[in-house]
């Protein structure tokens, strides 16, 4: 099959809305936070607006361009001939130097996005280690992925944190580097939004895995409908966390009860013979990743919060 693959152009279509939607989540919150912060509390020039426009993008690239280095990475370390290793080093190389070279740039523009290593290292290593053993498709592959990919929200939220002038002249590569105050300064909300699309994109893993390769595993089949049920509970307990507006609450629970509703509707009749081949299976998801996303974005838009930020 890794004959067949273009290492320069991923066909693991399912993962595009993955990487898309986190950083779209993210620049609404991005653009929330910057216009909660007090006038007299912004920077200017690098260390305000232009910055942060500078930095979003500079991030954005690092993740999608980054996910294109990932994609033929794992290509060459299963290739099994030389001509399809060779065929992939190229991009690996490009992909990554560029990536590379954009996560630098954000991290001049504001270094308080080096503490997010601290989260993503492991999970890019998890998904590292099972590509080169073999297990691309691991649950634990698939959850690493997964959760590195819905960081990139509260990354991006703190990206509007990064303009404003306590932390643009408080967090420098001498002082407070590793501060988790900006991290903390950020809205419960956010963190809402981070749960919402984590819990519905590693539902899907579960939910994919019933539909394909684990099709009429009932172990997997309980473990899916288990999680989807969960998630739809935590889901509807975050009702309680202040400042996130009603309407968005009620997008992300009727996603989430339609995402339990499906996990046991459709494979039952695929198990009744309905033809569920990948491809139909991705479609139908989209609108529910999009239902998912659109509640992100609300609780966004919505919020009316405080916004608390001290460095010192």
């Amino acid at each position: 099959m890794a004959m067949r693959m273009n290492p320069w152009v991923p066909n693991q279509h399912g993962a595009w809305p993955m990487v898309a939607i986190p950083p779209l989540v993210g620049l609404f919150w991005c653009l929330k936070i910057w216009d909660a912060v007090s006038p007299a509390d912004r920077g200017e020039g690098m260390h305000g607006t232009a910055g942060m426009v500078l930095t979003f993008l500079a991030v954005t690239v690092a993740w999608v361009v980054g996910y294109l280095a990932f994609f033929a990475g794992g290509i060459l370390m299963r290739a099994r001939n030389a001509a399809m290793r060779g065929r992939a080093v190229a991009p690996t190389l490009l992909y990554g130097a560029v990536a590379g070279l954009a996560a630098v740039l954000a991290l001049i523009l504001q270094p308080h996005l080096l503490w997010w290593a601290f989260v993503f290292l492991p999970l890019i290593a998890i998904a590292v280690y099972e590509t080169w053993r073999g297990t691309p498709r691991s649950l634990a592959s698939g959850v690493a992925t997964t959760a590195a990919s819905v960081f990139i929200v509260p990354v991006a939220a703190t990206i509007g944190l990064g303009a404003s002038n306590p932390v643009s002249g408080g967090v420098t590569w001498t002082s407070n580097l590793f501060t988790p105050k900006v991290v903390e300064a950020l809205p419960s909300a956010v963190w809402v939004s981070f749960l919402w699309l984590l819990l519905y994109t590693v539902g899907t893993i579960f939910y994919v895995k019933t539909m394909i390769r684990k099709k009429g595993d009932p172990g997997w089949l309980a473990a899916s409908q288990v999680f989807h049920l969960a998630a739809l509970i935590i889901v509807v307990a975050t009702v309680g966390v202040r400042y996130v507006h009603w309407a968005a609450w009620i997008v992300a629970v009727a996603v989430f009860a339609v995402a339990l509703w499906r996990s046991r509707a459709v494979p039952a009749s695929a198990a009744k013979g309905t033809p569920w081949p990948p491809k139909k299976v991705g479609v139908r998801e989209m609108p529910l990743h999009a239902g998912v996303a659109v509640a992100a974005v609300m609780a966004a838009l919505f919020y009316d919060g405080p916004l608390i930020l001290f460095i010192g």
